[in-house]
């Protein structure tokens, strides 16, 4: 039994002593929650510099890695551009090359051209001028090589076609006057097929010109037939037309007329050639032959053979 001296507990003691708990259960609470915080935010604030810092570091590494591929790209655009440079001057190099070579020919052509235009008489650079140097070549051409000498030159077209197409075949020049014996005349070629060769005569034939009343008959000259090619003489035959016997002097060099027409003198067989290719090296490029008739007084008249057109 308890003592009346003992204190009594009241609800009221029961009720403050609860109280007095909760109060230290609050102050606990408080604390643990307002370290976490601390705890919290200092963590928090640890995890944002690091992450900061090793962005920083990312972000500079992509950027030097950048960079370099900038750099290296820059690089190899460089080397294609100097690569691209190179060819266009190699280009440029070879194509000034090719250029300067077909200048040079040309300048060959057109100085060649040049002499052969200033040998011509000046009534016949008309026609050179006005048609053109090639349709002149083709056809026929003079040259005054002297007051007291003249040459005369024919190329004769498409000998080689004229041979696949028969087996005798006569070329005429067109008509040639003297402006120095005043004589005007026609060649002639006769071509012919032998098996697989060939053989080429050539002649002279008077025909009535506007000077034959001013020219001394019968003819007298020392005619000189040269077969040419682009370079050389080939052939080379002579005529005295006054050492002719009188019967060739009567019908072949006196004056002709319509009345009594001349008759072709001149040279049998002056090329010969057992295969076509044999004839290809004497023909000029254009097919054509290369007569020449060089036409003198026989005390003027020069001994060595020489190609005019060369």
């Amino acid at each position: 039994m308890l003592s009346s001296s003992h204190t009594q507990w009241s609800d009221d003691d029961d009720a403050d002593i609860r109280q007095t708990g909760n109060d230290d259960d609050n102050a606990i609470s408080e604390d643990f929650h307002s370290g976490m915080a601390t705890v919290l935010e200092e963590g928090r604030t640890t995890t944002l510099e690091d992450a900061r810092d090793e962005t920083s570091q990312l972000v500079r590494a992509l950027a030097e890695e950048r960079q370099l591929q900038f750099r290296r790209q820059a690089s190899n655009e460089d080397r294609d551009e100097k690569d691209n440079a190179l060819r266009k001057i190699r280009s440029v190099g070879d194509n000034i090359a090719t250029l300067q070579a077909i200048f040079d020919a040309q300048q060959d052509v057109i100085d060649h051209q040049d002499q052969m235009i200033a040998s011509l008489k000046w009534e016949r650079r008309w026609a050179v001028a006005k048609h053109g140097w090639l349709e002149h070549l083709t056809t026929t051409q003079y040259v005054n090589t002297s007051h007291d000498a003249e040459t005369f030159v024919w190329l004769a077209p498409n000998v080689s076609q004229s041979l696949e197409v028969c087996e005798r075949e006569e070329l005429w020049s067109p008509i040639f006057t003297s402006s120095v014996f005043l004589y005007s005349f026609k060649m002639k070629l006769v071509l012919w097929r032998q098996g697989n060769g060939g053989a080429a005569s050539c002649g002279v034939m008077l025909v009535e010109g506007p000077s034959d009343g001013l020219a001394l008959w019968p003819c007298d000259v020392l005619l000189t037939l040269r077969v040419c090619n682009e370079t050389s003489v080939i052939k080379e035959r002579y005529l005295q037309t006054d050492q002719e016997p009188d019967d060739v002097i009567r019908v072949s060099f006196t004056r002709p007329s319509s009345a009594s027409p001349q008759k072709a003198r001149g040279w049998q067989n002056v090329l010969e050639w057992p295969e076509p290719a044999k004839l290809f090296t004497v023909l000029l490029p254009n097919g054509a032959l290369q007569l020449q008739l060089h036409m003198c007084r026989p005390q003027h008249c020069v001994a060595e053979a020489q190609c005019v057109i060369a």
